[in-house]
């Protein structure tokens, strides 16, 4: 599909060739947030940033983000805001990235060892592309995984998606100019806002791509799952 006039009002059109920028909202999750920092840090993929987008934090993830010393090419930033939403806080987030590639990564989720680099190289010429992903049940006596969750991407996102389709933020991969083509995270949805969001990119004409490899971990441990 050829490219669509900009129409975003959340994202600078510009960015830097190559750069991978992962977004993650959080909110007074200071243990499991440096246990997802470990994960994207443990990244092999260059250029890399990573932006923690605080909701409004009132424990100590703020002092401990701050307290961390990333690798060799990966850029940390801090993106503050008052308490509001999840989905608010990757807004935010999203308006400071400046990455060709975008990913939104949940605060309690972790990625496995190469994933980014296997999701850039599997997108091509699409403007999405996902990997496989599996629950972590991290709070059971002992810790268990679920099966590994498989998505294909098909001819036609939106129809997969129609079929129920959910695709976890953290196995998900975004061309930037793709989501230039909306208007980023709807701060009124309190649940399903990650299906809303898909859908409405999947409208704009996005086409998918897939990779056979185990990409994230998606933690499941109870009460608070979302960052708001």
């Amino acid at each position: 599909m050829p490219d669509e006039p900009e129409v975003s009002v959340w994202l600078d059109p510009a960015f830097e060739p190559g750069l991978l920028s992962v977004v993650i909202p959080t909110y007074n999750r200071a243990a499991l947030l440096l246990e997802t920092l470990e994960s994207v840090f443990k990244q092999d993929y260059r250029p890399l940033e990573v932006i923690v987008a605080d909701d409004g934090s009132t424990d100590d993830t703020l002092a401990q983000v701050r307290g961390l010393e990333p690798p060799t090419g990966v850029e940390l930033r801090v993106v503050e805001g008052p308490h509001k939403s999840g989905t608010a806080a990757r807004n935010r987030g999203a308006s400071e990235c400046g990455g060709e590639y975008v990913m939104f990564l949940d605060s309690d989720d972790l990625l496995h060892k190469g994933a980014l680099a296997a999701l850039v190289a599997g997108i091509g010429e699409a403007d999405v592309v996902f990997g496989r992903w599996r629950e972590w049940f991290s709070h059971d006596n002992p810790p268990r995984f679920g099966p590994e969750v498989r998505r294909a991407a098909g001819d036609d996102l939106l129809v997969e998606l129609l079929r129920n389709e959910w695709l976890l933020p953290s196995a998900v991969l975004h061309r930037r100019r793709s989501l230039l083509r909306v208007t980023g995270w709807d701060e009124k949805f309190t649940s399903q806002d990650d299906y809303e969001f898909m859908v409405r990119i999947a409208l704009a004409g996005a086409r998918a791509a897939a990779v056979e490899v185990l990409v994230a971990d998606y933690r499941r441990h109870g009460t608070g799952q979302l960052s708001d």
